[in-house]
């Protein structure tokens, strides 16, 4: 039966044109409440298309959802299936999709009566329309309470109905049935008082059918009510039909073409087919709901009725902009009864010239029903008729395919109420009026879900989500990208999506496999590539030598090898061809897969060398560039300038610490991918130097992992080179890193073997650093006489080499071991002797740290005051230096003074500010650290307190593999359980706390051992 589900278990359809419900063999079907009826609506709104999850959710909440909100729908979802047994919904917690026909919902049995409707002649039409007219029994989505689905969506719905209405007046009017047009006419104008187009309507009826007067008071109260209401006066549009109503003249417009005048009916006349051109409607077309009930919201918005719209949909190629533009027309359609056009001006279609406005106008001219013999010979002669026909009718034209300004601005209908969408690959602003809106790629759900439908649930019944997921984001989430992808698998019964995802993972071969008889996604990027003019063309194939993800300008002119100003207009240029993407200003990136095909570009030019220059420039702007903002946050590390083949024509001015603090942050991912592609490359010098200036900026913001990786890059690539000396560097810069990352054995390994390079080679500044750094490590293992020894000597080296920062941090290192050997006075000395030079030197870095070392020195001696003066200073030189680790620190041993002088409170605020501080640095060790302290000052108080605050440090230090630091966690996590009365916790805490030190052989080792052994327990544990 027409308009049910049929089914062994009866005969169901539903309701969304009144109130929504569903009838199962005439009886009504309890849908629960009222939100388990917004999210069939919502279903059946979209049916048999996916609808995420997330758009459920916001289609029955406010925007404020409850945090329950999806586990809801799941279960509206699940209760929905058990009552609706005669359709299927499927999908998951991601989205859902409910399958039934379309006659089975009077919303889609209404569109189809009403497309039907405008494909036919006036006869054949009104009784469609009156079939489709009376399937309405109230207001759209009624029952549903105040969901935001109502609101969005009940008033598109309610235009489509006045749309088919005006329709079927319109067919009423050709057809002489002035009567029944006037009666209906003036019940809606009642009801929508400043719709024009109802009253442009009704003005026409009522003078056709010899009621003159009474069009003309219909003109006359619409002027009334429009200044009245909205301060407006009444469109042109009603003005020329007022004054062809006076002459008695209604119905047509003239026009001058070429010398002649002709004569343009302003409706379709009976038998006059209207064009109703659109390309069929892709069936698995997925997404954009957002975007298309914005675009539907403006085109049947009353500011539209002023004016024609012009809507460009622009974006990269494979973004889906036709299919968008195309289902938005037949969303549409029916609110523009006097026909739908559309064109494909092959702006970007290889192999075809761009189709030119005037042999684009003969064919709208021709459609339009103007006879080949009447279309006027030249391009503006033709673009003057077609505005005078378009003037007097509603039309939707679909322009696919634009490649410039020049081949819309002549098929722009000049009259209101017109909708001209527009799809290009270039942004379009200078159009008059238009209304841009730039796709980017689908979301990973609409991404998943275009996937699933394209390769059929029998391929994909069993496949994890994280399968598809990881499939689609390796087509870079491009719906054309994914629609090729989806239908290989689909056509490839052996191939499984972990096979495919394999074949995708291969970034050379990715493009070549992202391709079938038909679609490529390179051909497609070729198309826009061949459309650049040659210097666009050339930084497009240089950016694709790019190893890191983004770009400046500074960059981009240094890889070209062109000057700043005009490469910078060619990145702009390339945004407007949707090759690049402007994601902040003056930083630009590609699409993946754009990226993949630029740099198949840039290995296809001939000439190596260039290539290899090209990249070369590139490595010296980063590496020149990064030394310059290195040195101006770390002052007191100004090196000699750096020596590269091509220097760079322009650098970024980085006027003080913050500025090139910054400007390191944004590169960071761009210089750890410098280092990798140097690395394996034939300039594997940049390497090791890029790495070596950038240990410093790692060392201050805390990036432990970069540092690590891109020095054990570099220095597998110096010893393929045989270089001794970068090899002894980077095993030093290593040793330091691992001393962060509370690594000891492995650092104290890595300081050894550079040691032994540098005594080799005879580099003796170098032998001084490698010795002062083995006797920090050391001194963290408790191995005082060895790390004093080092110390001592690392200061003997440095003064012989009258070098005064290395004896200034010599003299502080030396003076720390002497403070834990109990030479308090003797410490004391060294570390004021440490400060005078630093001072001396202006090394405010080297400044802040012996402060902050003074402080602690001095509170062991009692001098509460001048400790705290001294945490302040150091406090306050870390924040003007941007050195966020120390600064944190520092927050936090000035919060310990806090917490000595037993102001808790102020202490924990304290300490709470710097673990924030620790946690947006990243740095594990600094966060370790901080909550160790941050336990001490909750423990005066709450001993439960502090005991979630040392797992927590025993979490951060077990992550990163630091053994001493989660001994350290373990011994206070054993210490709070003994506060709070539980011996047995205690116990099992310092064993494992032991366990941690002792193949460290440091001296917290015994001291925890003594507190087992006095509570009876064994000394060690084998776990």
């Amino acid at each position: 039966m027409e308009g049910r589900v049929s089914s062994e278990v009866g005969e169901l359809s539903f309701r969304l044109l009144g109130r929504v419900s569903a009838i199962r063999d005439g009886t009504p079907v309890d849908l629960g409440p009222p939100r388990q009826r917004t999210v069939l609506a919502a279903l059946l709104l979209r049916l048999g298309e996916p609808v995420p999850a997330r758009h459920l959710v916001e289609a029955v909440w406010s925007s404020t959802p409850p945090g329950a909100a999806a586990q809801a729908v799941t279960v509206y979802v699940s209760t929905l299936r058990r009552t609706l047994r005669e359709v299927r919904i499927s999908g998951d917690a991601d989205g859902y999709q409910l399958e039934a026909t379309p006659e089975a919902v009077d919303l889609h049995r209404f569109r189809r009566l009403v497309v039907a409707a405008g494909q036919g002649d006036p006869e054949s039409a009104l009784p469609r329309l009156g079939e489709a007219l009376a399937l309405w029994e109230g207001d759209p989505l009624g029952g549903l309470g105040a969901a935001p689905l109502v609101a969005r969506s009940a008033g598109a719905l309610a235009e489509e109905r006045l749309a088919a209405l005006r329709h079927r007046n319109a067919m009423r009017v050709a057809l002489h049935r002035y009567s029944e047009a006037v009666a209906e006419l003036s019940r809606l104008v009642t009801e929508h008082p400043l719709r024009q187009d109802l009253r442009e309507l009704l003005m026409r009826a009522l003078h056709l059918s010899g009621r003159r007067d009474e069009a003309l008071a219909v003109f006359e109260d619409a002027e009334r009510v429009l200044r009245r209401e909205g301060g407006t006066e009444p469109l042109p549009a009603l003005r020329l039909l007022r004054e062809e109503i006076r002459n008695g003249r209604p119905g047509k417009a003239t026009g001058n073409a070429g010398g002649r005048e002709v004569v343009a009916e302003g409706r379709p006349q009976p038998g006059h087919p209207v064009p109703a051109q659109l390309p069929v409607d892709t069936a698995d077309f997925t997404g954009r709901d957002e975007l298309i009930d914005r675009i539907c919201h403006l085109a049947r918005s009353g500011e539209a009725e002023s004016q024609v719209t012009v809507v460009v949909l622009d974006g990269m190629a494979g973004v889906g902009k036709t299919a968008l533009a195309v289902r938005l027309g037949h969303r549409l359609s029916l609110g523009y009864p006097d026909g739908q056009l559309f064109l494909d001006l092959h702006g970007f279609t290889e192999g075809t010239l761009p189709l030119d406005p005037a042999r684009a106008l003969d064919r709208v001219l021709r459609d339009l029903g103007v006879p080949g013999e009447e279309v006027p010979p030249t391009p503006a002669e033709r673009a003057t008729l077609f505005r005078t026909i378009a003037a007097r009718r509603r039309l939707l034209v679909l322009l696919d395919n634009a490649g410039s300004e020049e081949q819309v601005t002549p098929l722009l209908p000049a009259g209101p109420g017109s909708l001209v969408l527009v799809t290009s690959r270039r942004r379009l602003p200078s159009l008059p009026g238009v209304r841009p809106f730039s796709l980017g790629v689908l979301d990973s759900t609409e991404a998943a879900m275009l996937f699933r439908r394209v390769a059929g649930p029998e391929r994909l019944g069993t496949v994890p989500p994280e399968e598809v997921d990881e499939l689609v984001d390796l087509c870079g989430r491009l719906p054309l990208a994914v629609r090729i992808a989806a239908a290989r698998l689909r056509a490839r019964p052996t191939w499984s999506p972990r096979h495919l995802a394999r074949r995708l993972r291969d970034e050379r071969r990715r493009l070549g496999e992202l391709e079938e008889e038909r679609r490529s996604v390179a051909a497609a990027f070729q198309v826009s590539y061949r459309q650049l003019r040659p210097a666009q063309r050339k930084v497009f194939r240089s950016l694709g030598l790019l190893p890191g993800p983004d770009v400046d300008v500074g960059a981009a002119a240094a890889v070209a090898g062109s000057e700043p100003w005009a490469v910078e207009r060619s990145l702009e240029d390339l945004v407007d061809s949707h090759l690049l993407e402007q994601h902040l200003p003056d930083r630009y990136r590609f699409h993946d897969l754009i990226r993949a095909h630029a740099a198949t570009l840039a290995e296809a030019v001939d000439d190596q060398t260039e290539r290899r220059t090209a990249l070369h420039r590139l490595l010296d702007y980063w590496l020149v560039t990064a030394r310059a903002a290195v040195d101006r946050m770390d002052s007191n590390r100004t090196t000699e300038s750096l020596a590269v083949a091509h220097p760079p024509r322009h650098v970024p001015t980085l006027t003080g610490p913050g500025e090139a603090g910054d400007w390191l942050e944004t590169e960071l991912a761009n210089l750890v991918a410098a280092v990798e592609r140097a690395a394996g490359s034939e300039l594997a010098e940049h390497s090791w130097r890029l790495a070596d200036v950038l240990w410093r900026f790692f060392h201050l913001r805390g990036y432990l992992d970069h540092w690590v990786a891109t020095h054990e890059q570099a220095l597998d690539a110096a010893r393929r080179h045989g270089d001794r000396w970068e090899e002894a560097t980077v095993l030093h810069n290593l040793g330091t890193a691992y001393w962060r990352l509370g690594q000891l054995p492995c650092a104290l390994d890595h300081y050894q073997r550079a040691l032994a390079v540098r005594r080799e080679l005879g580099d003796r500044t170098g032998t001084a650093r490698s010795l002062g750094n083995l006797g920090l490590v050391l001194r963290r293992l408790g191995r005082l006489p060895e790390a004093r020894e080092r110390h001592e000597a690392a200061l003997a080296l440095f003064r012989r080499l009258d070098d005064r920062p290395g004896e200034a941090r010599a003299l502080g290192n030396l003076s720390i071991v002497e403070e834990l050997l109990g030479d308090l006075d003797g410490a004391l000395a060294r570390h004021r002797h440490a400060l005078a030079v630093f001072r001396e030197l202006d090394d405010r870095p080297g400044e802040a740290r012996t402060l902050g070392n003074l402080a602690i020195l001095l509170r062991k001696l009692g001098r509460e005051s001048e400790a705290e003066e001294h945490d302040r200073g150091a406090l306050t030189l870390f924040r003007q230096l941007g050195d966020r680790s120390s600064e944190a620190m520092a927050t936090a041993h000035l919060a310990a003074g806090m917490r000595r002088d037993g102001d808790l409170a102020a202490a924990e605020r304290e300490q709470r500010r710097a673990l924030e501080l620790a946690e947006k640095v990243g740095d594990p060790g600094l966060v370790h650290e901080v909550l160790l302290e941050l336990g001490e000052t909750l423990a005066r108080s709450d001993p439960r307190a502090a005991l979630a605050e040392y797992r927590k440090a025993a979490e951060v230090a077990e992550s990163v593999g630091n053994g001493y630091q989660r001994g350290q966690a373990l011994e206070r996590v054993g210490d709070a359980h003994r506060a709070m009365g539980d011996a047995a916790a205690a116990a099992e805490s310092w064993r494992q706390a032991l366990a941690c030190y002792q193949p460290l052989e440091v001296p917290e080792a015994a001291s925890v051992a003594e507190r087992l052994a006095a509570l009876g327990g064994p000394a060690a544990t084998s776990g």
